[in-house]
């Protein structure tokens, strides 16, 4: 499981697109972001980790609460302002 071949192309499963939706439409007017969990490929859950802090654009997590999961494939966070383009902030982030 810690070794699982790279993913070209990952797939989500419609109830975590759902609840990515609604969280992400409950926290306007500020963003919402959660952690990804997937296996084998396609994205099961999100996660939200405690003492994220979020504003009206911006999400920080508080990476100390991070938990060790090799499961754990990625974020995912909302722009609730009319600029949809990553900030060099997230693109930053998703280096890591």
């Amino acid at each position: 499981m810690i070794f699982e071949k790279p993913v070209d192309k990952w797939k989500i499963k419609k109830d975590c697109l759902k609840m990515i939706l609604e969280a992400s439409k409950s926290s306007y007017p500020r963003e919402f972001a959660a952690l990804l969990r997937a296996e084998k490929g396609v994205i099961t859950e999100i996660i939200l980790l405690p003492g994220t802090i979020s504003g009206d654009s911006h999400a920080i997590f508080q990476l100390h609460m991070l938990p060790i999961d090799f499961s754990i494939v990625g974020s995912v966070h909302s722009h609730p302002s009319p600029f949809a383009n990553p900030s060099k902030a997230d693109l930053s982030l998703e280096k890591k």
